[in-house]
């Protein structure tokens, strides 16, 4: 099995906390239920990452494929559903709305799940998810740059207690990495 020392288990649970800061909201105190969900729906995504690991043989595309091939149906059930208005606000969206529905589907969901899928069936899971716990920092940037949203001190200081998390990670991997390279050495 997988081990994780003292390094890598602090620097997740940096990033974790440094995410947490970033993204809580103290107005937001009466969605806990919508907090829950995230952190389920989290808990699953680990999970299958954790699985995923198990399956070497199958390509991460193929992966994604069957994923998608099952998903859709009850997305697409559960948007009709709850959206009673999507056909209709769907169809009068501009192409600029259905370009970054395309992008977003092909980029990130195909592209960069595939990706994922393909470093956790080389790579440690609890070593890779250590490096995706910058994507709140990543996401937080584009808003501030892109969106115009205000850059504050909580922002700062969970983006800086993430990336910190996240360089104890890449630094016990580059550590781990070194001492493996010497142990194969020829003595």
């Amino acid at each position: 099995g997988e081990t994780m020392g003292p390094a890598v288990i602090g620097g997740v649970a940096a990033a974790l906390i440094g995410a947490a800061v970033m993204t809580f909201e103290p107005r937001a105190r009466g969605e806990i239920g919508s907090a829950a969900l995230g952190v389920l729906a989290s808990v699953f995504w680990g999970l299958g990452a954790v699985m995923v690991r198990k399956l070497p043989a199958i390509r991460p595309l193929k992966i994604q494929a069957l994923a998608s091939l099952v998903s859709a149906p009850v997305l697409l059930a559960g948007s009709l559903i709850f959206e009673p208005h999507g056909l209709e606000a769907a169809r009068a969206a501009p192409w600029t709305a259905w370009a970054a529905v395309c992008f977003g589907g092909v980029a990130s969901t195909i592209g960069a799940t595939a990706l994922l899928f393909w470093l956790v069936q080389r790579h440690e899971t609890g070593r890779v998810t250590g490096y995706m716990l910058s994507t709140p920092v990543v996401t937080c940037l584009l808003g501030v740059l892109v969106f115009g949203d205000h850059l504050t001190p909580r922002l700062l200081a969970g983006g800086a207690l993430t990336m910190v998390g996240v360089g104890l990670v890449a630094l016990s991997e580059r550590r781990r990495m070194k001492m493996a390279a010497l142990s194969s050495t020829p003595s």
